[in-house]
């Protein structure tokens, strides 16, 4: 199960930008005949409609185009390959049989969105593992260049634990390399629990 990213919001936004532009466009023009009524919603109109569309662009594709100190967050976009590691813990304290991991991230990010598509296969049996999920949070960590992501998965039927929640933290930095580095955990009935560091294509 995975969080759909709120569109109300940015729905409202617009919506807001144009009431607002209504607003300031009626006073400027300072309408007092029908006839200035009208031409002022036509203006509005295609004003509402230009906002509307420069911040789809801007949702969609242009953020991606600005320095980072701009937008406040990093271009994940791509796909990123690297290997984890999958442990089985008992009583917290106990670990055994870890069991090596190649791993594949694709990521799809927007302005305010970020999707994950998560793909692994063990080195024992050859297994693939694979879940979805939207990303709840992205939140500047300490360190320049550094931002943590943080969301909640399930796992498909085919995975070592079939149809498990779970959640996971990965910190992306930009030095040495962009890289992401994280963990993650399952429900804690299946005693398990990962680590996986993987760099952009």
């Amino acid at each position: 199960m995975h969080t759909k990213p709120h569109w109300r919001v940015i729905l409202t936004a617009a919506v807001g930008v144009a009431i607002a532009s209504y607003v300031a466009l009626l006073i400027a023009l300072n309408f007092t005949t029908p006839a200035n009524a009208l031409s002022s919603v036509r203006y509005v109109s295609w004003i509402g409609l230009a906002v509307f569309l420069l911040w789809l662009v801007f949702e969609k594709w242009a953020w991606a185009w600005l320095p980072e100190w701009i937008v406040q967050r990093p271009n994940l976009n791509g796909t990123w390959k690297g290997t984890g590691r999958l442990t089985f813990i008992k009583d917290r304290d106990l670990v055994k049989n870890p069991v090596t991991l190649k791993v594949e991230i694709t990521i799809k990010q927007t302005y305010t969105t970020v999707f994950l598509l998560f793909w692994s296969r063990s080195s024992n049996d050859q297994r693939q593992t694979t879940s979805e999920a939207y990303v709840d949070l992205v939140q500047r960590s300490q360190g320049v260049g550094k931002y943590v992501l943080q969301y909640m998965f399930t796992t498909d039927p085919g995975a070592f634990f079939p149809n498990q929640p779970g959640c996971a933290t990965l910190t992306f930095s930009t030095t040495p390399s962009c890289r992401l580095v994280g963990e993650w955990v399952f429900n804690p009935a299946s005693h398990a629990a990962g680590w996986l560091e993987v760099t952009k294509q």
